[in-house]
């Protein structure tokens, strides 16, 4: 006895118009409609009530296959039920059905107790609402439809219901109809004269007719489903989605294989009701091109074949023949296995082991291309009907479309997501002391957008931190992100300082914004330059947050920096801030996709940081502070990205700021004078062979001393004041930096060195080409009270040296 799903009780007729936020049926006449489309639809109602009205004279039967037929048409749904209690109301009876009997067993008879849609109307004596219900079984072809029920009513005593299956609650008006309809019922059955408990069910073998035409309803049904499923299907596992679905259950197939036929290999995309065995025997893989193709040139097209190559359960005969058997242009249906062997002796093992006994193979195409082929298997014989093989032919076409339109879709979403790639870092570049990592992740339902970030390694150790956020997401605003992330590494390669590098930006953005943008690009950036040697950071924003700064034996904290105006928008150079960061501090930076709401708000990212730092601490090894970001990072994007729904694309990036060892530092400030050049070859010279630098003394010694002649000819010393009479000093630095050695001179000097081109009789300029000749890279940057001139030298230790003399 069917007991059905929890049921909502809808107030009857009035009452129901009352009910403005109720579900309604989409595919419905809408409530919202023109006067002329009301009138309409009143009129149409008045008519189907005056046929069943009518249908009262001819009998009991007819009042009810009349009741059926108006209800059903008039509220657009997929079958109608009427069931009757009698007087003694002692359980209720189906009496009438469009629907044929193998689908409506769990209706027969209903407990007057229970929450079905009729039991309810009936004890309520007024509408019920029963929504879809899980299926409870794989072919009872009802288990997602809705029911909508109004009593059947004798001198004011329920003795019935009438129902409508539909896919949603329908209008407050259909409702209104239903119960009109209801009442007409009972009027009817009360003129029979017939008691009502003596109502029987009309055999389905008495009309055949209107059993053919009641399967049909129910496959017209599941073909709109699977249109609908088909139409909202944007990649190929949604198509083998909506297969299983909607066609497997409207045949009682027991497996399918949906093969995409649009690259260069035929590739099986979806696949159910397959042995793991059979599918690797007919999975892909590259042949081997025969000797006089390969010296020709030919291209060869791989056939259908294993991708296991040591795996003999096919012969190349038999897997040949399964290619063609899968190549039709035209639809074939095999109702035995004998049919499919008679035709195709080739592969006959390889049938047999599909464990399938009948088949149709439907070719997909759509217009004149082939884009794939579907093959649906029964595990026992199955006999196609004309009426099979015309609906399978015409749910392939659906299925080719749906399949053509996912492959163009995931063709599409792989070249955004590719050109996110391209535009993004990707792996950061090493560092030298410092580490890093980054996330970037997409905003629900889009493939790019316009967050970035990167991390650029700069002269003297220092790296440059960056994160940017174009307003919006979709393909124009990753354009412009990659705009301004390459003109950022564009500009960064000049050696500017921080808040020159920002002002650059906003000129590009400017100029990316023309007075006919509407709206005008927004985009906010916030960039900091962390320095190992002397334990700095210096932060400029254009209108982001700080970052959060992390601290061992400290709680996250948000780093206060005035916020600025937009990139494109600021009128003058952004201010900027300089912190300390002491050994092993973390800096995160991060854009809005990582707070929540629209206002900066990061409880939840510092939450996040603060749940993954305390239990497991800070690295102590080198070696360990990569992966250890790598999980603070994915322990952040976790958490602050678990919205399905969420509207903007987030960019994380962490830097690991460690120190520079003071052993590895020596600086001097020397008198600004041509005798300091001796000095500084000498100091040179003794803290390589300390560092046991012995193979680059000679190169570093020629550097310094050219750098510091240049300094005294063309400079003047830092805190130098010529008029005073102060020449000032020059400082020399020296840092050894894993593999590298940097040489700084220092002076008081804004003035860019160049390299100049002297002649042949020439007695200067040949410096800087000595410096450049000599260094494996050189250049000059301006610092605080002047400039700083430096070369990079790549090194060995003498250790090293003997040891890769020893190898070779």
């Amino acid at each position: 006895m069917y007991t059905g799903a929890h049921t909502s009780v809808l107030p009857l007729e009035a009452d129901v118009a009352e009910r403005p936020t109720e579900q309604r049926d989409e595919s419905g006449p809408a409530e919202s409609d023109g006067g002329a489309s009301s009138a309409a639809r009143a009129r149409t109602d008045a008519l189907r009530l005056a046929l069943v009205s009518s249908a009262g004279a001819r009998g009991q039967a007819e009042i009810l296959a009349s009741s059926l037929q108006q209800a059903v048409a008039g509220l657009c749904g997929v079958g109608g039920l009427v069931h009757l209690t009698g007087r003694a109301r002692q359980g209720l009876k189906l009496a009438a059905t469009d629907l044929p009997s193998d689908l409506t067993e769990q209706w027969d008879s209903i407990d007057v107790a229970s929450d079905s849609a009729p039991a309810r109307a009936v004890r309520e004596n007024r509408v019920a609402w029963s929504p879809p219900v899980s299926p409870t079984s794989a072919d009872s072809g009802c288990e997602d439809l809705g029911v909508l029920a109004a009593p059947i009513s004798l001198d004011g005593a329920p003795i019935g219901a009438v129902s409508v299956l539909l896919d949603d609650l329908p209008a407050a008006d259909r409702q209104q109809f239903l119960t009109a309809l209801a009442d007409l019922t009972g009027d009817g059955l009360r003129e029979t004269g017939v008691p009502a408990d003596a109502v029987t069910r009309p055999s389905d073998r008495t009309d055949g007719g209107r059993k053919a035409a009641q399967v049909a309803a129910v496959h017209e049904h599941r073909v709109a489903k699977l249109n609908a499923a088909l139409v909202r299907a944007l990649s190929t596992s949604d198509v083998v989605g909506a297969i299983r679905r909607h066609v497997l259950p409207l045949f009682e197939a027991g497996g399918v294989l949906v093969i995409d036929d649009t690259g260069p290999v035929p590739r099986l995309v979806g696949h159910i009701g397959y042995s793991q065995v059979f599918l690797q025997s007919v999975s892909p893989r590259a042949p081997a091109v025969p000797a006089d193709a390969a010296a020709a040139g030919d291209a060869v097209r791989p056939p259908f074949l294993s991708t296991l190559d040591d795996l003999a359960l096919c012969s190349d005969v038999e897997l040949a023949a399964f290619t063609d058997f899968i190549a039709v242009h035209t639809p074939r249906f095999y109702s035995s296995l004998m049919e499919v062997e008679n035709e195709w002796p080739a592969m006959r093992s390889l049938i047999r082991r599909s464990g399938k006994k009948s088949w149709a193979v439907l070719p997909l195409a759509v217009g004149v291309h082939r884009v794939g082929c579907c093959v649906i298997g029964w595990t026992e014989a199955y006999e196609f009907t004309e009426s099979d093989r015309s609906l399978l032919t015409e749910l392939a076409g659906f299925i080719a479309q749906a399949l053509g339109n996912a492959r163009l879709y995931e063709e599409a979403r792989n070249r955004a997501q590719r050109l996110q790639q391209e535009l993004l870092p990707g792996t950061l570049p090493d560092l030298g002391p410092l580490r890093a990592a980054g996330r970037y992740h997409a905003s629900a339902g889009q493939e790019v957008g316009g967050d970035w970030y990167d991390a650029v390694p700069l002269p003297s150790g220092r790296v440059l931190a960056i994160v940017g956020d174009v307003t919006g997401h979709g393909l124009e605003q990753a354009i412009t992100m990659g705009i301004i992330r390459h003109a950022a590494l564009a500009i960064a390669a000049l050696d500017l300082p921080v808040e020159e590098l920002m002002a650059h930006l906003n000129d590009v953005v400017g100029r990316l914004s023309s007075p006919a943008d509407d709206p005008a690009i927004s985009a906010v950036c916030l960039a900091a330059v962390l320095d190992p040697a002397d334990g700095t950071c210096s932060l400029v924003s254009a209108g982001h947050p700080g970052p959060i700064l992390i601290r061992p034996g400290r709680d996250p904290e948000l780093v206060p920096i005035p916020a600025g105006r937009p990139l494109g928008d600021a009128a003058t150079p952004p201010a900027v801030t300089k912190i300390p960061l002491a050994e092993d501090a973390v800096l995160i930076l991060y854009t809005d996709g990582l707070w929540s709401g629209h206002a900066p708000d990061t409880a939840a990212l510092t939450s996040a940081i603060a749940s993954y730092t305390e239990p497991i601490g800070f690295p102590v090894a080198d070696g360990q502070r990569g992966a250890w970001l790598d999980g603070l990072c994915d322990a952040i994007t976790t958490v602050c990205t678990r919205d399905p729904g969420q509207e903007k694309d987030a960019a994380l990036l962490a830097v690991y700021a460690a120190r520079v060892p003071s052993d590895r530092i020596a600086a001097w400030d020397l008198v600004w004078a041509p005798e300091s050049a001796s000095q500084a070859r000498s100091l040179t010279a003794d803290q390589l062979a300390t560092w046991r630098l012995d193979d680059c003394v000679d190169a570093a010694v020629l550097i310094v001393s050219e750098l510091f002649g240049n300094t005294v000819r063309h400079a003047i010393g830092l805190g130098g004041d010529v008029a005073a009479e102060d020449a000032g000093v020059i400082r020399l630095r020296l840092l050894h930096l894993g593999d590298s050695l940097v040489l700084e001179v220092y002076d008081g000097s804004e003035a860019t060195p160049r390299v100049r081109h002297p002649g042949f009789e020439d007695e200067f300029g040949r410096g800087l080409q000595l410096v450049a000749m000599s260094a494996d890279r050189w250049g000059a940057r301006y610092a605080e009270g002047g400039k700083c001139i430096w070369a990079t030298l790549e090194t060995r230790t003498a250790e090293e040296t003997r040891t890769s003399l020893a190898f070779h």
